[in-house]
């Protein structure tokens, strides 16, 4: 691991000090066979049924649908606010075009295998005649739950909107509907952006930096030299002092929008009841800020986001604590859960990106942490980057893949480190039967081991989709 404790990411809004304390590896270990109330599924082996991998991202094979809860007051605005995203997308996938709406959408406390099961589906690839492979949530994780996207982003293409007002999906609708009428005519601009500081408050960037910007810079150069990537693209590199919030100002409609962008940053972390804590939690900290005192307004939240930014064909991803929502409960070392209480009022979407996908010239989609975010993303040790996941997003989507099925290597792994992790507390839990009713005491290096999985796939699992699966980058300009 990368160091002896476990550093979170996140700066508390209210005094600027780490929103959680770093915490040893056999804390996690014992919090990790404590906790028997995550069910995580099995990984899927090759997908079955009648649609490819590398056909999802074909609406005519896949199919396209939009899903609301059952319960959702405002599905009839909505829909009409949609109108030129969905027959955009009735016009791609034909008659595997689906609203699914009333009876039909999602149930409250339906989990993702029952509502599979009411189609005739369950732990298996999907089958379009019966649930279209690319999803559209529509409304608030109060009402289709975080956990119900990201596992059943295992085995479909899934996005979310949720906004507060029928004008905004509308505005989102005829951004991308915009979008997808307009040709590429020049290089894929791909922006870096990592915010650094001093004194404790860089543990976090700096690993970042180190271990994730850095080695994806290097490899996306050599993908360029050596034309492994067949469109066309430019690289920028904003980090340390360069990170400032007026730079992110420009990147994020300020004039100097990219097609795509992946910035790293601590995110706000706000008390449950603060009043600002829905808009400006997960806000971006730049560089501006010191490391010391509160971030302030050196971090970029919903409240910087203006009308008239033109944010028109980005893909963002930012990596930062609660960058793209907030559950109700921590799901991690829960230090507030432990005595009843949530972290929030309610799940809720995060307001930065939420604000930018609501803008009349606003982005194609954000791909956004739900929780905190660990550096075990990216690198599970000193010298051991591990960039693998994020070099094939960005590759993919340059090459012109929806964002959907760019982002499916996350699900996919978040599969594949839950099975083994399940196997892992199943041994030591028949350990702990076999050695009667004194509690098994993991040894040191089983606690690393144990630390490190339960926490990787927990991080695994918040990666989540904000906006359409469908869209993708400009029609890219191959190289000649």
């Amino acid at each position: 691991m990368p160091d002896e404790s476990l550093v979170f990411n996140g700066i508390r809004a209210a005094d600027g000090e780490p929103a959680f304390p770093p915490v040893t590896a056999r804390e996690v270990a014992a919090q990790a066979l404590a906790d028997r109330r995550h069910t995580f599924v099995p990984a899927p082996g090759e997908p079955l049924g009648p649609v490819r991998e590398e056909e999802r991202g074909d609406l005519s094979k896949a199919g396209w649908g939009v899903v609301f809860a059952s319960d959702e007051p405002q599905t009839k605005g909505i829909l009409e606010a949609l109108q030129p995203l969905l027959e955009l997308r009735k016009g791609r996938a034909g008659k595997l075009f689906r609203i699914l709406q009333g009876e039909i959408g999602h149930r409250a406390g339906e989990d993702h295998m029952r509502f599979l099961e009411r189609f005739g589906l369950g732990a298996q690839g999907p089958d379009p005649e019966k649930l279209p492979a690319n999803l559209l949530l529509v409304g608030s994780p109060a009402r289709i739950p975080f956990a119900f996207q990201s596992l059943l982003g295992q085995w479909y293409n899934v996005g979310r909107l949720d906004f507060a007002t029928p004008d905004a999906y509308g505005r989102y609708a005829a951004s991308v509907a915009e979008h997808e009428e307009a040709l590429g005519d020049e290089p894929c601009r791909v922006s870096f952006f990592g915010s650094r500081h001093q004194g404790d408050a860089d543990k976090a960037p700096r690993l970042a930096a180190e271990h994730l910007l850095v080695p994806l810079k290097s490899e996306m150069e050599k993908d360029r030299e050596a034309f492994d990537i067949r469109r066309d693209f430019t690289l920028e590199y904003r980090t340390g002092k360069d990170a400032t919030k007026a730079a992110l100002r420009g990147l994020l409609g300020g004039g100097t929008t990219p097609d795509l962008l992946l910035a790293a940053a601590h995110g706000t972390v706000f008390r449950r009841g603060d009043p600002e804590q829905q808009a400006r939690q997960g806000g971006l900290v730049c560089s501006d800020w010191s490391g010391k005192g509160p971030p302030g307004t050196s971090a970029y939240s919903s409240a910087d986001v203006g009308a008239a930014d033109d944010v028109r064909g980005l893909i963002a991803f930012f990596f930062a604590c609660y960058g793209g929502g907030t559950p109700l409960y921590d799901q991690f070392v829960r230090q507030e859960y432990v005595s009843g209480l949530p972290i929030a009022g309610e799940p809720f979407v995060a307001g930065l990106p939420k604000a930018l996908l609501g803008l009349k010239n606003g982005p194609l989609a954000v791909v956004g942490h739900v929780e905190r975010v660990w550096s075990l993303s990216f690198s599970r040790g000193p010298h051991a980057s591990q960039t693998g996941l994020f070099h094939a997003f960005l590759r993919d989507l340059i090459e012109g893949e929806p964002v959907g099925q760019a982002l499916r290597s996350f699900a996919q792994y978040f599969g594949s480190c839950a099975s083994h992790l399940t196997e892992r507390l199943n041994a030591l839990t028949r350990e702990q039967g076999r050695l009667g009713p004194k509690p098994h005491s993991p040894s040191a290096k089983e606690a690393d081991e144990l630390a490190e999985l339960w926490t990787v796939t927990n991080d695994a699992k918040g990666y989540l989709l904000l906006g359409d699966p469908a869209v993708r980058l400009r029609k890219p300009v191959h190289r000649r």
